[in-house]
C-alpha cells in the first residue's frame, strides 16, 4: 500500500544526471526481450525536510534513489529504487532502521509510503479516516503525519524489480527477481548494501512486510542470516524484529503445504462472523466484536473444524451437518442453502454473499467497504469496494509526494504490476544448496530464524475484517509453529488488510515494539 511523512522540502539534489530508459518490455516465461535496460550510473534524488514528530521539532533527510542488485560476478542486472528517510544526527548513529515493502507479488512501495501514511508511519500521509471510503476522483490531500516514529527509527521503503521504478539492467531479466526465493535473495543483498553504505551494522534492524510482504519478511529473515540450505549464501545479518503486517502466516504461498487447505478454511469463517457483526445481520446478543470474534475461534478450531475433516471423507452425519450448519448461518447471517454443498466458502465468495439481501457486495480486503451489486462487475481489484478507490489515491497521492520529494523520472511508475509479474512469479520456494528443504508455513519458517536468533521478536498485525488474510488463522499458525510466547506480539484492529488506514493504535503498536526489540532505543 502507501506511506506516510510529514515534512518541508527543501531543495532536491539529484546525484546523478542521465537519460531514464524506457520500462522494458517483458515476454512471457519471465524474460525480457532485446530492449534491455542499459547499465548507467545510479540516480538519487536528496532533499532535506523538518517536522514535530513525539512533541518536538525534528529534521531529516529523504535520498530516493536506485541501487544497483549484482549477480554472482559482480556485474549490475537490477536497479533497485528505494526511499530512506533518515533523520539528522551528528556523527555515527546505532538508531534503529526499519525497511518496509508493501505486498502483491507486485506492489510498490507507495501504497505503503502514503497508505503508511495511513498507516501512520511515514511522515506525510493521505487522508482516510475512520473507515470512510476515499472518494472516486480528486483531490486527495497530503497531510503532516505527527504519529510517525521517525523520531525513533529511521525508515527505509523498497520497490521490488519490477513495481514502482526499480527495473532488470544490463543483462538482468525478471527470472532473476520474480520469485519466492529470488525475491528474498535480492532483497537482502539490497539491505547488506544499504547497511554497508550508511555504516549500519551495529544499529537494530527491523523488517515490515504487509500482505505478501509478511511472506517475504519470514523468508527474508533467513536470507538475511544465511546458512547451506537456504540459498547457500552466509550474511551474517541478523534482525531485532520482525513486522508481519495483514498476513495470516499459514499460507501455502510459498509453496510449501502451509496449515493445510481445511485449516485455512475454517479459520476464515470468525472474519465472516465479523463482518456480519459489523453490518448487523445476525443477532448480537449484546457481544462486543472481541467476545463475538472469541466465540466464533473457539467453534472455527473445535467443531467445525472436526466437521470439515470428516467431510472430506463424506463421514458427517445428517444430523451433525444440520447442527453445524445451524451455526454458521447464526454467525454470518448467510442463508443455510448457501452452506448445503459444501460447509465452506471462500472470502470472495462470501463477499458477494453477506449483504446480497441488501444489494450490495463487500470487499474481500476490507469488508467494512461496500458497493452495489453488478454481475458484470468482475475484475477482482478494479471492481472491488476498497481497491477501486484507495488505488486511485495512493497512485496520485504517490505523485504529489514525488514533487514533495524534488524526484523527476520520465518514465512510468506502476503502483502495482498485475498483467505480467504476478502471472510470471516464480512460487518454488527453498531449493536447497545442501541438506533438506524446509516444508511449513510462512510461521515455521520465522521458527526457526527465532531458534537461532534468541533476540529477534516478532509483531503480527491483524484487522478482524480482512477476509483473506484472517487473524485468526495468523493466531494458530504462529501457535502450531512454536514461536516463543515472550517474543511474540499480536495485535488486532477492527479495520481490515490495511489496519493503518484508520487505526492510530498501530504507529503505537510499532513504536511500543521498537522499544521492546531494541535495546539502545533512544540514545539518538
Amino acid at each position: 500500500m502507501l506511506f506516510a511523512l510529514a515534512a518541508q522540502a527543501r531543495t532536491a539534489e539529484p546525484r546523478a544526471s542521465v537519460e531514464p530508459a524506457p520500462f522494458p518490455e517483458i515476454n512471457g516465461g519471465g524474460s525480457i526481450d532485446s530492449r534491455v535496460a542499459p547499465v548507467t550510473a545510479p540516480i538519487e534524488f536528496v532533499s532535506h525536510h523538518s517536522m514535530m514528530l513525539g512533541g518536538r521539532a525534528v529534521t531529516f533527510t529523504v535520498t530516493a534513489g536506485e541501487t544497483h542488485l549484482l549477480n554472482d560476478n559482480g556485474v549490475p542486472i537490477g536497479a533497485l529504487f528505494s526511499y530512506s528517510y533518515i533523520k539528522d544526527v551528528k556523527g555515527p548513529t546505532m538508531r534503529p532502521v526499519i525497511f518496509i515493502t508493501c505486498g502483491g507479488p507486485g506492489s510498490s512501495s507507495d501504497s505503503l509510503q502514503l497508505a503508511l501514511g495511513a498507516w501512520r508511519l511515514d511522515p506525510r500521509r493521505t487522508t482516510i479516516e475512520d473507515g470512510q471510503q476515499p472518494y472516486s476522483t480528486p483531490p486527495y490531500p497530503l497531510v503532516e503525519n505527527p504519529r510517525s516514529p521517525l523520531d525513533l527509527a529511521d525508515l527505509v521503503f523498497i520497490d521490488p524489480i519490477g513495481t514502482g521504478y526499480s527495473r532488470p539492467i544490463g543483462q538482468g531479466t525478471t527470472a532473476d527477481f520474480w520469485g519466492v526465493d529470488e525475491d528474498s535473495d535480492t532483497l537482502a543483498q539490497f539491505i547488506e548494501l544499504w547497511l554497508a553504505k550508511h555504516g549500519r551494522w551495529d544499529s537494530p534492524k527491523f523488517f515490515l512486510g504487509e500482505s505478501y510482504g509478511g511472506t517475504r519478511a519470514a523468508l527474508l529473515a533467513r536470507a538475511l542470516a544465511g546458512g547451506a540450505n537456504f540459498q547457500g549464501y552466509d550474511r551474517g545479518i541478523s534482525l531485532n524484529g520482525v513486522i508481519s503486517l495483514s498476513n495470516n502466516l499459514g499460507m501455502p504461498g510459498a509453496g510449501n503445504n502451509g496449515v493445510g487447505t481445511t485449516k485455512y478454511l475454517a479459520f476464515q469463517l470468525p472474519s465472516y462472523a465479523a463482518t456480519a457483526w459489523y453490518h448487523n445481520t445476525i443477532d448480537r446478543k449484546g457481544r462486543s466484536l472481541e467476545a463475538f470474534y472469541a466465540e466464533v475461534t473457539q467453534f472455527a478450531g473445535s467443531d467445525y473444524l472436526a466437521a470439515l475433516e470428516q467431510d472430506k471423507d463424506n463421514n458427517v452425519s445428517p444430523e451433525e451437518r444440520a447442527r453445524i450448519i445451524a451455526k454458521l448461518v447464526e454467525f454470518t447471517g448467510v442463508p443455510a442453502e448457501s452452506w448445503q454443498k459444501q460447509l465452506t466458502m471462500t472470502g470472495p465468495e462470501f463477499a458477494k454473499l453477506a449483504l446480497a439481501t441488501r444489494g450490495f457486495d463487500v470487499s474481500p480486503y476490507d469488508a467494512r467497504f461496500t458497493m452495489p451489486h453488478d454481475a458484470r462487475a468482475v475484475d477482482q481489484s478494479a471492481d472491488d469496494p476498497l481497491l477501486a478507490r484507495s488505488f486511485n489515491l495512493f497512485a496520485m497521492g504517490y505523485r504529489k509526494l514525488e514533487g514533495v520529494l524534488g524526484i523527476a523520472l520520465d518514465r512510468p511508475h506502476p503502483t502495482v504490476r498485475l498483467r505480467d509479474l504476478a502471472t510470471h512469479w516464480n512460487y518454488i520456494h527453498n531449493k536447497p544448496v545442501m541438506g533438506e528443504p524446509l516444508s511449513g508455513s510462512s510461521a515455521d519458517e520465522l521458527a526457526v530464524v527465532m531458534r537461532r536468533n534468541d533476540r529477534m521478536y516478532l509483531m503480527v498485525a491483524t484487522g478482524y475484517y480482512d477476509l483473506l488474510m484472517t487473524p485468526a488463522l495468523a493466531d494458530y499458525a504462529a501457535s502450531v509453529a512454536r514461536i516463543p510466547a515472550e517474543r511474540l506480539v499480536i495485535k488486532r484492529y477492527a479495520s481490515g488488510h490495511v489496519p493503518y488506514f484508520d487505526s492510530t493504535a498501530f504507529a503505537d503498536d510499532v513504536r511500543a515494539f521498537i522499544k521492546l526489540a531494541a535495546s539502545n532505543v533512544g540514545a539518538q
